[in-house]
């Protein structure tokens, strides 16, 4: 199934706006098999698997870049029609998928507070055009507990993140403070929808309602023009990527043994 949305359309807004939000691209068996690759990595956890509870009753957990995803992920990478949005956003023929990234939290007793705004690209050795981040909920998430954008924020500039020691770059706007002068998307989302992204996209999302859970798969692709530029690594960086900053030079191709090329 592909969006209502025109290829043209969805090309033209995730090059403008950083992201592009797309109904229902999904259908029950492309969730289905989306949930099963899910499942697959909260039963094999990797080395960057993290639990970041803050009570009891709560359940923060993420797990990124497992090198043998693949497993648990190739058959649905390979089938379903997300290397199709991704080309068409892209308006190129080139797809490889980089690496995959779980969340899982469930509320407490109170709301959960919120994903600070951030872009993944500060920590992340990549840039280019052509890299996105596919967003997949198997919960239905109202549009005030969403995750939000700053529309056009992937065209720079790149900012730090705050907290980081000896930063070298402007820390992120204090978006929340003043957000009547950002340009700021969310949407409502159930399940069987999709966000795709750009990495350098400001983005932040909304707490886990007390009592309830949501569960999210993000999935990483790069393309024809993606390029290597060395950045900090971070805890979670995945092991691709470890790898290419001890191998690569600014500049180089984004390429890796363990990516997986799924288009042409």
């Amino acid at each position: 199934m592909m969006s209502e949305i025109s290829p043209a359309a969805i090309s033209s807004d995730f090059a403008r706006h950083g992201v592009v939000y797309l109904p229902q691209v999904l259908n029950a068996r492309w969730l289905r098999e989306a949930e099963a690759a899910y499942n697959w990595s909260l039963a094999n956890p990797s080395a960057n698997a993290s639990n970041y509870n803050k009570e009891e009753n709560s359940r923060f957990y993420v797990d990124t870049g497992n090198p043998q995803a693949l497993t648990g992920y190739a058959a649905f990478l390979k089938n379903s029609p997300v290397a199709d949005l991704v080309a068409t956003a892209w308006a190129s023929s080139r797809v490889d998928f980089a690496f995959e990234q779980v969340f899982y939290k469930e509320g407490g007793a109170v709301r959960s507070q919120r994903t600070g705004w951030h872009q993944d690209s500060s920590y992340l050795s990549c840039d280019g055009k052509q890299l996105a981040v596919m967003w997949i909920t198997f919960e239905t998430v109202p549009r005030e507990l969403a995750l939000e954008f700053v529309r056009g924020s992937h065209r720079g500039p790149l900012y730090e993140q705050r907290g980081v020691q000896n930063p070298t770059r402007p820390e992120v706007p204090r978006i929340e403070a003043a957000r009547e002068q950002f340009d700021i998307a969310g949407w409502s989302i159930t399940p069987g929808d999709v966000l795709l992204f750009h990495p350098a996209v400001l983005h932040g999302g909304g707490g886990t309602e007390a009592g309830r859970r949501r569960r999210t798969l993000s999935l990483r692709f790069v393309g024809e023009d993606a390029t290597f530029i060395r950045r900090p690594a971070g805890g979670d960086t995945p092991p691709a990527f470890l790898q290419m900053n001890e191998t690569k030079r600014d500049g180089e191709p984004l390429r890796h043994p363990s990516f997986l090329k799924l288009r042409p």
